[in-house]
């Protein structure tokens, strides 16, 4: 099997960035949620930690979804 070790090495650099964009899109959600609650749903109380917890595990899983299952025609029209 044939190495190349610059492909790699440029495949895992871009991988990181990515990462690291989305890792600070669901840090700046979660401060939001903590710090004012979740606005989109006046019926959550999310003043309970219970309530935080579950809204920025929808958060996360809103973020995720996005940006690893939907095209790029599809992230667009959001």
């Amino acid at each position: 099997m044939v190495d190349y070790p610059e492909v790699s090495t440029a495949f895992l650099a871009a991988h990181k960035k990515e990462n690291a964009e989305y890792y600070k899109e669901i840090c700046s959600e979660m401060n939001k949620i903590v710090k004012m609650g979740d606005q989109s749903n006046g019926s959550v109380d999310s003043s309970l930690t219970s309530s935080k917890r579950a809204l920025i595990v929808d958060a996360v899983e809103k973020i995720t979804y996005r940006n690893y299952h939907l095209t790029q025609e599809q992230k667009e029209k959001l």
